[in-house]
């Protein structure tokens, strides 16, 4: 009988833009996005003991019903697909990252219980299972069992690794409001897809596979065809999402726009120095009283 301990950090996401190019049949919707992993995160802590009646237990969950939160699910998950003696498992959360943000904090955190339950138990699963089952438990998932820069299609569950944006200087701030996730999708339905969305496509992964590029060149030469399509839906129901966006442009970024379904927004800046002058003018504008700003880099 012996216990062991975990420890990791659950980084968060942004998506540089987002494009949305068909729904399925199940409700579903493909997607065409490039991740970018983040320094902020969660903390994980998982103890696993082989001496005590199988259990999940959670610390620090936002969710009152334990079986709704995405780490619980995760360990549930896993332990009916990989055909292993399952043990009593405590997961604990520390959280940072902001949640109804479009930062992907709790498919990071259920991605790390994967990882985790991946180690203890010597690789049960083999890559295609993992990410069949990352897939299962969401959308974003699948990107966080890689994390990084990647190129992600269909669901999600199409995930491509780019050279490395680590580095990139960013701002991120996170409104007071959230985003319906569900309402945003329903109201992106809307709307038509763009209709040169192959065009966008290939340019958009020549330029992110082009290594000999640094990160800030990548950005700059798609920032006039990178959009979010989720980011005009999120604006009717949160409006100052656009106006951050304008303040992070006014402030110098080369780039600006929200993040997955919002409602968090960010800048891209072209050096440290740049985003370091910029943060202290946009974290004293009145615009963003009551959100919360980070300084923050790609990881």
């Amino acid at each position: 009988m012996a216990i062991r301990s975990f420890k990791e950090k659950a980084y968060a996401k942004i998506n540089l833009f987002l494009n949305i190019t068909g729904k399925r049949e199940n409700g579903y919707h493909d997607l065409f996005s490039v991740f970018q992993e983040i320094d902020i995160f969660d903390t994980i802590e998982a103890d696993l003991d082989d001496g005590v009646p199988f259990d999940i237990d959670l610390t620090g969950s936002p969710c009152e019903d334990k079986t709704k939160d995405l780490c619980y699910k995760a360990a549930d998950a896993f332990f009916k697909t990989a055909a292993v003696t399952p043990v009593y498992m405590n997961i604990r959360t520390s959280k940072y990252v902001p949640s109804r943000a479009g930062l992907g904090g709790g498919s990071s955190d259920a991605a790390c219980v994967l990882k985790i339950l991946q180690e203890y138990y010597g690789g049960p699963l083999n890559d295609r299972e993992l990410l069949e089952l990352a897939s299962s438990l969401g959308a974003d998932v699948p990107f966080f069992l890689h994390g990084g820069t990647c190129l992600c299609e269909g669901i999600g569950e199409m995930v491509t690794e780019l050279p490395s944006l680590k580095g990139l200087p960013l701002i991120l701030i996170k409104p007071e409001e959230g985003v319906s996730t569900g309402i945003c999708f329903n109201k992106a339905d809307q709307r038509e897809v763009l209709p040169d969305i192959e065009r966008i496509k290939s340019e958009i992964g020549r330029v992110y596979r082009d290594a000999s590029l640094c990160p800030s060149d990548r950005i700059k030469k798609t920032a006039d065809i990178m959009v979010n399509d989720l980011q005009p839906p999120a604006e009717e129901m949160v409006p100052v999402i656009g106006d951050l966006c304008r303040l992070l442009r006014d402030k110098g970024s080369i780039y600006s726009c929200m993040t997955g379904s919002g409602s968090s927004c960010f800048g891209v800046y072209e050096t440290a120095e740049a985003r370091d002058l910029a943060y202290e003018e946009i974290f004293m504008d009145s615009l963003c009283l009551g959100c919360r700003v980070f300084r923050i880099n790609a990881v």
